[in-house]
C-alpha cells in the first residue's frame, strides 16, 4: 500500500510552536549549545608541536597557514626516525647494498629544496663541480661529532655530512635549497634524525 504525504493537519515529529516567542526561546538555547559543541569537537585534536616555515613560506602562502604540524616518523625499516613536517614526505629508493631516502616537499612551489639520507658502505663523497664556494661547520648528528660542509652555488646552497657508524657502514645526510630560510628549515629537520 502506498503511503501518501502527511496532510498539513497530521502530527509530525517536529514540535509545533504556537508563538514566535516560543520559537525564539528555543533558538536562543540551541545556538549557544551548538557553538559550544562545535568548539569542543574542533579543539580536540591530537597534541602536536609546530615549526615555523620562515619568510619564504609566508610569502607564498597567503591563503595557507604558515606553520605545519611535525611528527616523529620512521625512516623506512632502518630503526632511524626524523621529525618530519606534514609539508614533507619520505620517498625510499632501496639499492642492492644501500638504502636511500629523500625528504621531499608535497608542494614544490612553496618549498624549494630537498633533503636526504644514504645508509650504506659507499657514500658519494664528490663535492659539486663548477664555481662553488664552501665552508665548514661542526655539529652533532646521531650522537657523533660531525663536520657539515656547505657548498654555495649560483642556483642553490647545499649542506652535507658523513657519519661513520662502524662496521663499514656510513650515513650521508644532505639538504639543499635555493634560499636560506628554506635551507635552515631543512637543516633543522635533518638534525632531528635519531636511532
Amino acid at each position: 500500500m502506498l503511503r501518501s504525504a502527511p496532510s498539513p493537519h497530521q502530527s509530525t515529529s517536529l514540535p509545533a510552536f504556537r508563538t514566535a516567542r516560543q520559537l525564539a526561546s528555543v533558538r536562543a538555547k540551541l545556538i549557544p549549545a551548538l557553538l559550544f559543541i562545535s568548539f569542543f569537537i574542533f579543539s580536540c585534536e591530537t597534541p602536536t608541536h609546530k615549526i615555523d616555515l620562515g619568510d619564504n613560506a609566508k610569502e607564498h602562502a597567503q591563503t595557507k597557514n604558515s606553520s605545519v604540524t611535525v611528527s616523529r616518523t620512521p625512516i623506512g625499516n632502518t630503526g632511524y626516525s626524523i621529525e618530519l613536517p606534514s609539508s614533507h614526505m619520505i620517498q625510499a629508493q632501496p639499492g642492492a647494498d644501500f638504502q636511500l631516502f629523500y625528504f621531499t616537499p608535497h608542494d614544490t612551489v612553496l618549498h624549494r629544496g630537498e633533503a636526504g639520507m644514504y645508509i650504506g658502505a659507499h657514500p658519494d663523497v664528490n663535492p659539486p663541480k663548477g664555481d662553488v664556494s664552501s665552508k665548514e661547520m661542526t655539529g652533532i648528528l646521531l650522537g657523533k661529532q660531525v663536520t657539515w660542509i656547505e657548498y654555495e652555488m649560483e642556483e642553490y646552497t647545499q649542506r652535507e655530512t658523513f657519519v661513520d657508524m662502524g662496521n663499514d657502514q656510513y650515513i650521508h645526510v644532505w639538504c639543499y635549497a635555493n634560499n636560506l630560510p628554506e635551507l635552515e628549515n631543512l637543516f633543522k629537520m635533518v638534525n632531528t634524525i635519531t636511532y
